[in-house]
């Protein structure tokens, strides 16, 4: 019985102590998935906002909006709207004229800020679109270059 008794009590420090190695590697194993998906996240959006940077000029940009028009266009009417949410979970979405809605990015612990710099040499249109605040990065930046088209500075 004395056998027994300290054969459990010896079994049970042992499992005790594995599940704590187990519950170790797996915070750890969720730590790094998320880097992983957190680094994802912001290629997602900078090739959205790279493929309208080639069809389409930076127009109109407040803090949490980011607006592409139609070269020349006048008054300048927002073709493509990127939105970042106001209240939590914060998220930003990419809102085309006509209804089409895209989800970028989700869950961001604040919301997103966004800065266009544009410059004008020689009849041509050259910046980059900055966007501030993503987790892990400290800004991304788009560079684009296109006929002059009206690009405006925010």
């Amino acid at each position: 019985m004395v056998e027994l008794i300290i054969g459990m009590a010896v079994t049970s420090i042992l499992m005790v102590g594995m599940t704590g190695v187990l519950f170790a590697a797996s915070s750890a194993y969720n730590n790094w998935i998320d880097r992983i998906v957190t680094s994802g996240t912001g290629d997602v959006l900078a090739a959205a906002i790279i493929a309208d940077t080639h069809h389409f000029v930076a127009c109109a940009t407040a803090a949490d909006e980011l607006a592409f028009c139609y070269p020349n266009s006048a008054p300048a009417a927002p073709v493509v709207t990127y939105e970042s949410a106001e209240q939590t979970p914060y998220s930003v979405m990419r809102i085309a004229r006509g209804g089409g809605q895209q989800l970028l990015v989700r869950h961001l612990p604040a919301p997103l800020r966004f800065h266009v710099t544009c410059g004008n040499p020689a009849n041509v249109d050259t910046g980059f679109v900055s966007v501030l605040g993503m987790p892990g990065r400290s800004e991304i930046r788009v560079y684009f270059v296109t006929a002059h088209a009206g690009c405006r500075n925010s």
